[in-house]
């Protein structure tokens, strides 16, 4: 056989397997669905939209949130004038489609998340459950904490335990209809008058049913007060970003104005906070060495010496928040790198005994200062010669993973004295404050460390 006819043959096999390839490749790829569901959601929308602006009113989609579909604008009349301005009030809307509305004795029942109840019960605003029948084209509606308040917490007393759901109740006759003066009347009532009435429907807060304040720590400073706080959330509530997000800045307010006892006696109790850092969770074994769900910050834009910004994926108001994708990991994380106690308790006597001996070093140029032995620049040089030494058994006791469960409280007694101690590295370098206000600071940390160590030594005792 001649060459060229073997490399026509070769050509032509090699194009055969370019268009089974081809063929194949075709047949994997998958066109874009527009599913039967889709197409009901999108009628219900229009349905809506159609019979707001009927009204005169606005509906804005919201489709990018977790628990609302989108949010209705009361616009009031002008005169006799067709024309209309706007109220300034706004009503949340969340649409549901079913395929076809049973009702008994003149009520539909309807398995509603409870997910999204919980939004509810914390959400200030007035929030209209819509439930679209595709089968009669007709839409029934609900005021939700109405619901709940009224209906829920008399007939349902521990819906708010549910897992997945919970059973609430249309009336076929509230239906939404700009032809109904009835609908018309009842939602404009709801707009201008439901956050009021919602507040006098709650019998208390009822935020507080779905956290637990773990811990709260006083880490403040001459410059600021400040606290740090471990939050609790109930796991169905975790869930909901929109329920976090008006759960927050509840928190945060409830926490500013708390009176904590910790104090290192800088402020007085009844001051507000200057900086609030929250740590949320939804497992309660996470709370110890665990990753936050969300993490968020508010500082007081008066403060003057403003701490290092988080940096978030969202503000809440002046809330920075910061939501953590990773921290469902650690669930396995953490015992693969928990310590074996003789291990943890070798690396923490060492790390100890280093930042002991350095404190007392660094306390012993201080006395000299202090006694004018050596001036303040001589003072600053003198301190900075521990700072690599500093920052190298920092971060050494910083990569340790996992302290064991019995050894947590050595642990963060430990990070306190070092931490107050590696704080003198920082005053060391130049700085913008003067002699008396960096002086004061050195001798801070030196007190701050020292007043731990009877407690280091406590703890270390009760470690067999």
């Amino acid at each position: 056989m001649m060459l060229a006819e073997i490399a026509a043959i070769f050509n032509s096999m090699k194009r055969a397997d370019i268009n089974t390839n081809l063929g194949c490749v075709m047949e994997e790829i998958k066109r874009s669905i527009y599913s039967v569901n889709q197409q009901y959601e999108e009628e219900s929308r229009t349905h809506l939209k159609y019979n707001f602006n009927k009204l005169g009113w606005k509906f804005r989609d919201l489709s990018q949130d977790n628990d609302i579909d989108g949010e209705l604008e009361i616009f009031d009349s002008i005169d006799e004038r067709l024309d209309k301005q706007t109220s300034g009030k706004f009503i949340k809307v969340q649409i549901k489609s079913t395929k076809e509305c049973n009702a008994i004795d003149g009520l539909i029942t309807f398995s509603c998340p409870v997910k999204f109840l919980h939004f509810c019960d914390v959400c200030d605003i007035p929030v209209l459950l819509v439930l679209y029948d595709y089968h009669s084209k007709e839409a029934y509606w609900v005021w939700v904490q109405h619901c709940i308040y009224n209906k829920l917490d008399i007939d349902n007393t521990n819906w708010r335990n549910n897992k997945e759901s919970v059973a609430i109740k249309f009336c076929v006759n509230d239906v939404v209809s700009y032809q109904d003066g009835t609908f018309e009347t009842r939602l404009n009532d709801i707009a201008h008058n439901g956050t009021n009435e919602i507040s006098q429907m709650r019998k208390y807060a009822t935020f507080q049913r779905y956290y637990t304040l773990i811990a709260e720590d006083d880490v403040s400073t001459p410059l600021a007060k400040r606290i740090t706080a471990k939050i609790l959330i109930e796991t169905a509530f975790a869930s909901s970003r929109d329920a976090m997000k008006i759960l927050i800045p509840k928190i945060n307010q409830e926490l500013m104005h708390s009176d904590h006892t910790n104090s290192k006696g800088w402020f007085s109790s009844d001051k507000p906070c200057d900086v609030i850092a929250m740590f949320f969770y939804n497992d309660i074994k996470q709370t110890q060495h665990g990753l936050p769900f969300c993490r968020t910050q508010w500082i007081d834009e008066e403060l003057e010496n403003k701490p290092i910004n988080l940096v978030p994926d969202e503000f809440v108001g002046a809330i920075a928040v910061k939501w953590e994708s990773m921290h469902e990991m650690f669930s396995d994380l953490i015992p693969n790198n928990l310590l074996p106690k003789g291990q943890y308790l070798k690396l923490a006597e060492l790390i100890y005994n280093k930042f002991l001996n350095m404190l007392i070093n660094i306390n012993r140029e201080f006395e000299y200062y202090k006694n004018q032995q050596i001036d303040f620049i001589t003072l600053k040089k003198n301190i900075n010669y521990y700072k690599p030494e500093l920052d190298e058994y920092y971060d050494k006791f910083s990569e340790r993973g996992y302290p064991p469960y019995e050894c947590t409280e050595l642990d963060r007694v430990l990070l306190d004295i070092i931490s107050a101690i590696h704080d003198l590295g920082i005053y060391s370098i130049e700085s913008e404050r003067d002699e008396k206000s960096e002086t004061w600071l050195i001798n801070n940390s030196i007190e701050r460390a020292l007043k731990q160590l009877p407690f280091y030594e406590y703890e270390r005792k009760k470690i067999r």
